[in-house]
């Protein structure tokens, strides 16, 4: 004769475990525990488990999170068989589920059920698709996943495209994240933090790689790397990369200037930067009308009168800009 074994059978068990540090069989005790039991029966036992100090892991949390999704199963084909039609918002959140665990040949088979339920998926449930995918390395199966919900009439929103970017900075391949993130733009879709975010992070990756095996970045790459740390508002990362520029003998060129004056919205501290090296007429003229600008006169026109000192001649334009600031 058998007797079913109850939460409180386990937690005694376990008690005894931990009494004698045999916290391995404790765990393999609550992991046999939610493979054969429902996950609420799982989770009094985890937390008898925290409470006796025994560490849950990656395969403990595994364990219930696979428990629990079981049960959304369980649920989901009750409700159907009950007849009750899912909406999208239904089938998305198992989607999402099964796609961030990688288990996506579940994940399809609810889109075929949504498809057989007259239920049409959503751009949520292709970016949790796409986003299962990419975590799994299927890049083909991806593309032809974006097509097909292209050619659905579905349009990608900006986790779509997070989604794809993030990807692409992860493996390294930084000039496709950019193409996906002009393809983004060139439709319309404004990019978000987490857009700038990623794409720096793979920037930033590649500087780094770059500096490590000794490789000279040029002009271009410090540009667009000051002007994305100062999209995604890290100022003192934008400056850094100046200075290492400088300290490395690449020559800034106006562009950089442009978008130092642009990014730091605060002349003043351009100026205190960039005072004691010689730049030619065009950029100071710029770092003048940005310190005129932003109240900054007396910085401007110290700035003006140094002109001659480093053998400038102001112009028509540098001349306009001083007059302007001061009518």
């Amino acid at each position: 004769m058998t007797y079913p074994l109850d939460v409180v059978t386990y937690g005694v068990v376990v008690d005894g475990f931990c009494k004698t540090k045999n916290t391995d069989a404790a765990l393999r005790l609550w992991r046999g525990m939610t493979t054969r039991e429902s996950s609420q029966r799982g989770f009094p036992f985890f937390r008898e488990m925290v409470t006796k100090s025994v560490q849950p892991d990656v395969v403990t949390y595994n364990s219930l999170i696979h428990g629990l999704c079981v049960e959304a199963m369980s649920l989901f084909e009750k409700m159907l068989s009950q007849n009750i039609k899912p909406n999208v918002f239904t089938c998305n959140i198992l989607v999402d589920v099964l796609s961030k665990q990688g288990r996506m040949k579940e994940a399809f088979q609810i889109v075929e059920i949504m498809s057989q339920t007259g239920v049409k998926p959503n751009v949520v449930t292709y970016t949790s698709l796409i986003h299962g995918l990419c975590t799994l390395g299927h890049w083909n199966k991806v593309t032809k996943l974006f097509s097909e919900m292209v050619s659905h009439g579905i349009s990608p929103y900006v986790h779509t495209y997070n989604v794809l970017i993030d990807y692409k900075c992860k493996e390294g391949e930084i000039n496709e994240a950019h193409q996906i993130f002009e393809m983004m733009t060139g439709k319309g879709e404004k990019p978000d933090m987490i857009t700038y975010n990623t794409l720096m992070d793979g920037y930033f990756h590649i500087f780094n790689d770059m500096k490590s095996k000794g490789l000279i970045l040029n002009i271009a790459t410090y540009n667009s790397l000051i002007g994305g740390f100062y999209k995604v508002g890290k100022v003192s990362e934008a400056k850094d990369l100046f200075k290492d520029m400088l300290d490395h003998g690449e020559s800034p060129n106006l562009i950089t200037y442009i978008t130092l004056m642009d990014g730091l919205c605060k002349a003043l501290e351009l100026y205190n930067l960039l005072k004691i090296n010689k730049l030619s007429l065009p950029v100071y003229t710029i770092i003048i009308d940005g310190l005129c600008k932003t109240g900054k006169l007396f910085e401007a026109k110290e700035l003006f009168y140094n002109l001659s000192a480093k053998d400038l001649h102001p112009d028509t334009r540098t001349y306009n800009i001083m007059i302007c600031a001061y009518c």
